[in-house]
């Protein structure tokens, strides 16, 4: 199964004297101390937040560039509701060989540091892209992210804390897409059967607390009972096409899934995703229906 991890680096929040602040009150970009005790985690960030459901979210791993207005507007509006911002940072394939040589890591690791106390961020989403098929690698990527722990945990005098202290990271998002890639066959991008089964996977051979982790599903008729996800047959050109998506029904499954297994919280990928500029009643619903049940299910966990 493929899964790519979203090490969520919380707790790691930075004084306003760390950065320039893009809000009109100051006191916007000072940290968020609110605690959750479940997540509804969203990534996203174009110019159709605005138009989001912000029932329930706690957590924006923000899409988009922080140095646009744009971006900052969304900064300063989700302070104000109290909810943290991330940035995405990414560990890639092509660098996986790199991350042995002590030098590279403290490079990126320094990088990481810089984003998070230039933009007054909140924290920093490490996602592991691909498979990790040796020891070699996986103890790269451990020491990556253990010594950016140690790293933060250094710039203790610069931070405001609220009491809390830093941990490595507050819980890793599964994200339960793209699990049928470079298959000849279309076949269900999300299908229920193997998210939880590599939910269980983490259970068992990491011991891991379900309440650790977070499902992020994708957000991108004809349905398929072992898979549960739905599908549709077209034709163009004279040839037979085969789409598979997600749609409300196949999403809640799991996110029952997810309540029922006690894990920490949700996600999407991404919030982008949804049509927020029309006019067709039938299209609007749709939207509203996609944030409704997630945000739903937030409530249950």
């Amino acid at each position: 199964m493929h899964l790519i991890l979203g090490l969520i680096l919380f707790n790691c929040v930075i004084s306003t004297a760390l950065g320039n602040c893009p809000c009109s009150n100051p006191d916007l970009c000072k940290p968020v101390s609110k605690q959750y005790q479940k997540e509804l985690v969203v990534f996203g960030g174009q110019s159709e937040w605005k138009s989001w459901n912000w029932t329930g979210i706690t957590y924006i791993v923000a899409r988009c560039d922080l140095n646009e207005a744009n971006c900052q507007s969304l900064y300063c509006y989700a302070h104000s509701r109290h909810i943290r911002v991330a940035n995405l940072v990414s560990v890639m394939p092509e660098d996986y060989e790199k991350l042995t040589n002590v030098s590279y890591r403290q490079q990126v690791t320094e990088n990481w540091l810089a984003m998070v106390k230039n933009y007054s961020l909140d924290g920093i989403n490490i996602n592991i892209e691909g498979q990790i098929n040796t020891n070699k690698i996986r103890q790269g990527i451990t020491k990556l992210t253990n010594e950016a722990f140690v790293a933060l945990k250094a710039l203790n005098s610069l931070y405001s804390y609220m009491g809390y202290s830093i941990q490595p990271f507050y819980f890793m998002v599964l994200i339960e897409y793209d699990i049928h890639v470079n298959l000849p066959v279309a076949r269900a991008n999300s299908p229920y059967s193997q998210v939880a089964s590599g939910f269980q996977h983490y259970i068992k051979n990491f011991s891991l607390n379900p309440n650790h982790l977070a499902m992020a599903t994708p957000w991108k008729v004809l349905g398929d009972k072992t898979a549960q996800s739905p599908c549709f047959h077209l034709k163009l050109n004279d040839t037979f096409h085969q789409l598979w998506f997600d749609n409300v029904k196949s999403l809640t499954i799991k996110y029952k899934f997810a309540v029922e297994s006690g894990m920490h919280g949700l996600g999407m990928w991404k919030a982008n995703n949804l049509n927020y500029t029309t006019t067709d009643p039938h299209i609007m619903k749709q939207t509203d229906d996609m944030w409704n049940a997630i945000t739903a299910y937030k409530f249950m966990l």
